[in-house]
């Protein structure tokens, strides 16, 4: 019943797609009210900002790279991973009438298997060179065969007028079941996601570049003339890509992104899973994102009655692309259609965007009048698609899917976690300072922007799903347990009060940044989590990337510090961080009976 009611609010058919009404505000617990107000009014804070990205082209520039680092490491990929081999392997071809199609696999990192197909013209001459578009697919279905079948048709037209089109699953709806990977704070009460920086759409923005590595690999691919598009989850996607990669010179985002006001103030959030977020670390106004693939040419598509990417959101995000590519002299490159419907393709959506790919990879101008032949149509009795999505695998069967595939735990791989080295003798105070500097950084910036923090209590923000409030406070940059933490700066701890399990822990961070250091004279802490990992610690975003749960309690040193736990080796840490403050005696371990 859950994955029916998942597919439900988030499945994107061809013909006709599913879209959820605006969130409704939360009203049963005290406290309701002022938190969304709260959140509603930082969104309006943090949009307000891009008035300063598109003040002047030299402000934008100075920032330029400053930014292109942090976009990155809010998705997870900052440093960038290392590009390992792809290992492409073609499985299967299939000819058709004027295209070819190819089955196709590659590993984006090792064990991350990314199944896709490649369409192309049928008749090549010597040396030819194609101008090429990376599809990228919503959350349609598929099933064992793949999302990619249910989105044959663009590649199938692209490749009739002369393209390559390398149209790649998603993680979450490929032949390699990973089922419900967007969604691990949405419903899976993964929330060691916000510690571990991690989201899928970082994974869904490394597939597509490796995805033009390999276009790029080809023979038979124009390396200056490459595009992408795609539809919701895709067109979500399409920006990640975009921005991260400038070898793509088109991009054709269609109903891709709305803002902060409206994802959280409107909270249109709670109809979208993680794919179409990353965590706003360094607090951006979210068009910034958008503008990172300036001045290249981009064609903004959207829907009038799309109520997951409402027109209110289209029009202001559109108003401020279009002053931002003014600054380059490009408002030629930058355009908008609004399609009449709700959230789906239409055959204007399809002539506009294959019209923007040909006039800026191709140099053409001619009108297009075939768009509406070789469409599936899932909503037929039988459904009906021109090629049968069964010749579309790239693992025929079950046994020829690979057993070496980290698909379904890629999250437990793909932001590393950080092995921070330890103090020497007599540096202590630099190492903490160091510590804190990153911490502030990544983790805790809002910690330093106000004065008075929200008051909390758990049954206001979790509630599965779509867990609105503690999902609103990634997209501002910060988590629910940060606002706990802040919260309890201000209380002291006696040397004999017991601190327990994860909210023990939250006291005890909040005594590292307790100003008035003479309200804390000794923590003792029983049982804590050892790992922000596990499901029981508060979480923190990016914490795991700076350090884990034994160097955050080595920054207590030299205050007295006592931990009772089942695991006590695990704390040897933390014990070596004292020994290098000079401060051995002030640290005990005890081991708690079972």
């Amino acid at each position: 019943m859950r994955t029916l009611l998942i597919l439900c609010a988030f499945s994107l058919c061809v013909s006709h797609l599913c879209a959820q009404p605006y969130g409704e505000p939360d009203r049963g617990q005290p406290g309701d009210e002022m938190i969304q107000e709260y959140l509603a009014q930082e969104a309006l804070r943090l949009d307000a900002q891009f008035a300063e990205d598109f003040a002047s082209r030299e402000n934008w520039e100075a920032n330029r790279a400053r930014y292109k680092e942090e976009y990155l490491y809010m998705l997870g990929l900052w440093p960038l991973p290392e590009k390992s081999p792809l290992k492409a392997t073609i499985t299967g071809m299939i000819e058709r009438d004027g295209y070819v199609v190819e089955n196709l696999h590659y590993q984006s990192k090792p064990g991350l298997y990314v199944t896709a197909n490649v369409y192309r013209p049928a008749t090549r001459q010597p040396g030819e060179k194609f101008p090429a578009v990376l599809y990228v697919c919503g959350h349609g279905g598929g099933g064992r065969d793949g999302v990619k079948t249910v989105y044959q048709s663009h590649p199938i037209w692209l490749a009739k007028h002369g393209f390559v089109c390398l149209i790649v699953d998603t993680l979450e709806l490929g032949e390699i079941v990973a089922d419900d990977m967007h969604h691990g704070t949405f419903d899976l009460e993964r929330w060691w996601w916000h510690s571990r920086g991690y989201t899928s759409a970082g994974v869904e923005c490394w597939n597509g570049v490796r995805g033009i590595d390999y276009l790029l690999s080809r023979e038979d691919v124009d390396p200056e003339n490459l595009g992408v598009t795609g539809i919701s989850g895709g067109g979500a996607a399409t920006f990640w890509i975009a921005a991260a990669d400038e070898r793509i010179k088109v991009a054709i985002p269609i109903s891709g992104m709305a803002d902060l006001e409206s994802y959280v103030g409107n909270r249109v959030i709670n109809g979208h899973c993680d794919c179409m977020f990353l965590y706003n670390t360094f607090q951006w106004p979210w068009t910034r994102i958008a503008a990172l693939i300036a001045p290249r040419p981009m064609l903004f598509i959207n829907s009038d009655n799309d109520r997951i990417f409402p027109m209110d959101a289209n029009e202001r995000i559109t108003n401020r692309l279009e002053r931002f590519y003014n600054l380059y002299g490009a408002s030629d490159k930058f355009d908008t259609v609004v399609s009449v419907g709700g959230h789906a393709y239409r055959e204007d959506i399809r002539r506009a965007t294959f019209g923007f790919l040909q006039y800026h990879l191709q140099g053409k101008a001619d009108p297009i009048n075939d768009t509406e032949l070789d469409l599936v149509d899932k909503d037929a009795k039988p459904p009906t698609y021109p090629i049968p999505p069964e010749q579309l695998r790239v693992f025929p069967t079950d046994a020829d899917l690979p057993t070496d595939a980290i698909n379904v735990t890629i999250d437990e791989h793909f932001v590393p976690i950080a092995q921070p080295e330890l103090p020497k003798a007599g540096e202590y105070d630099v190492w903490r300072q160091k510590m804190l500097a990153e911490l502030q950084r990544v983790t805790f910036r809002s910690l330093h922007q106000v004065e008075k923090p929200l008051s909390l209590v758990e049954p206001w923000t979790r509630r599965n799903p779509p867990n609105y409030v503690e999902r609103s406070f990634a997209l501002l940059g910060s988590t629910a347990d940060t606002w706990r933490l802040h919260e309890n700066r201000g209380f002291g701890i006696s040397p004999d009060q017991q601190l327990t399990g994860g909210d023990g822990l939250t006291r005890a961070y909040g005594a590292i940044y307790q100003e008035h250091e003479k309200l804390i004279r000794g923590i003792s802490l029983t049982n804590p989590p050892t790992t922000h990992m596990d499901p029981n610690a508060p979480q923190f975003l990016n914490i795991l990337r700076v350090c884990d749960v034994p160097d955050m309690l080595g920054l207590l040193a030299p205050r007295p510090l006592k931990i009772v736990t089942r695991q006590p080796q695990a704390f040897e840490r933390t014990s070596k961080i004292y020994e290098a403050a000079g401060a051995k005696s002030a640290f005990s371990l005890e081991t708690l009976a079972e």
